[in-house]
């Protein structure tokens, strides 16, 4: 659920930024893909905690899930093979619109909460520019005292992260200090 909740809080943050294009049920279509990607990204640690993400995409892609289209499966699928590890896995996704701040979300939220044990305390902000660069950063809260290893475990991460999305060369994405 922290994932999920995480994932959708910075989906609608980078949502904010004036002049788009899209209709608000587009926007609710892709915010509940994402919410499901969140709520679905580690049930294929049911088979095996070794690459669990695509234990779970398959799990998804292939589900007999009542309520939901084959086209839905394949979209959260998508989403949740691509949580973690390199993006070209992915790359077919990335023509669709939408696909690339979505997947970024969920990566970031994924990485924002991989301490089981207790959330960070501080959070994390994204802005994006009318360029489509995105920065991440820590609250004002962070600035004001030291991070907890946890945190500062969290924003390594979260800079590795940024090299990941400047390599594949398909977001502009930087840490802001």
């Amino acid at each position: 659920q922290r994932v999920r909740d995480q994932a959708t809080t910075l989906w609608r943050h980078l949502q904010g930024v004036k002049g788009s294009a899209r209709t608000p049920a587009a926007l609710r279509e892709s915010q509940q893909a994402l919410a499901w990607a969140g709520a679905l990204h580690e049930i294929g640690m049911m088979v095996s905690h070794h690459d669990h993400h695509r234990h779970s995409a398959y799990l998804l892609d292939h589900l007999d899930a009542a309520g939901f289209s084959q086209s839905q499966q394949r979209r959260i699928g998508e989403l949740v093979l691509g949580q973690r590890g390199g993006l070209r896995k992915v790359e077919a996704g990335f023509a669709r619109k939408d696909f690339t701040l979505l997947l970024l979300c969920l990566r970031l939220a994924v990485l924002c909460c991989h301490g089981r044990h207790q959330a960070a305390k501080v959070k994390l902000h994204v802005k994006r520019d009318r360029q489509g660069e995105v920065e991440l950063s820590w609250g004002q809260d962070a600035r004001e005292r030291r991070l907890t290893p946890a945190e500062l475990r969290t924003q390594h991460l979260l800079r590795e992260e940024v090299a990941v999305w400047a390599k594949a060369g398909l977001l502009r994405l930087r840490w802001a200090d």
